[in-house]
């Protein structure tokens, strides 16, 4: 793959949202918090914040959270996690 071509870098973001699938699903419980934080609670200004990774991606942000959260594991493990009160909020809002 050609690095100016734009998608090298998407391959390369849609390998990190899979890993963070993989991390959340499958993972020990310190990477399953460490990706769970990443998506809902991340900084959302940084360049590798779960938002750049969905621009990168084509996805809008809200849209992957809640496709993410339509299945069946990764929803049992955020259910789970005890994250923010921010995130606790939009649970039960799910």
């Amino acid at each position: 793959m050609n690095m100016n071509d734009p998608t090298y870098y998407r391959a390369i973001w849609a390998d990190v949202m899979a890993r963070a699938i993989r991390d959340t699903e499958a993972g020990t419980d310190v990477e399953r918090e460490a990706t769970l934080d990443w998506i809902f609670n991340g900084n959302r200004q940084a360049i590798n914040s779960f938002e750049a990774v969905c621009a990168w991606c084509g996805f809008a942000p809200d849209g992957a959270r809640q496709r993410l959260l339509q299945r069946d594991q990764f929803r049992s493990c955020f259910d789970q996690w005890p994250g923010t009160d921010r995130t606790r909020d939009e649970r039960t809002a799910a």
